[in-house]
């Protein structure tokens, strides 16, 4: 793995972990943060906070349990992905959701974050009683 991929795994270990200032240390200043616009955390989020604001959202509405990383670098952008299992924590319902983001650096720092999430439907579904 290359420097970006190093930088990422490194970053989002301390987001798991639970240490956000340590994580937001990884992140540019002008962080953008793109996320599907049909579900609840959706749209755009700008700002070194960007990121907590999203799984802040993300937490008030599904647990989740992580599948494993697969990362690829491709310079300046490493690109991964992994299988999440969302847990609605209004219905209890659960599905299985592919994430693919694209981590795009400057300056030795997360830029953009552009998430793609494989059914969101699928993710919305479980949030109906």
């Amino acid at each position: 793995m290359g420097a970006n991929a190093d930088i990422l795994k490194n970053m989002l270990a301390k987001f798991q972990a639970g240490d956000y200032v340590g994580g937001e240390a990884f992140l540019h200043p002008e962080l953008m943060v793109d996320e599907p616009e049909s579900i609840p955390h959706g749209g755009i989020f700008k700002g070194r906070d960007a990121s907590r604001r999203v799984k802040e959202i993300i937490r008030a509405t599904w647990d989740q349990q992580m599948g494993e990383l697969e990362l690829w670098d491709c310079g300046d952008t490493v690109i991964s992905r992994r299988e999440i299992t969302w847990i609605s924590k209004a219905t209890g319902k659960s599905a299985p959701c592919t994430a693919v983001e694209f981590f795009e650096f400057r300056d030795g720092k997360v830029a953009r974050i552009t998430v793609y999430l494989r059914d969101t439907k699928r993710l919305m579904e479980t949030l109906v009683p």
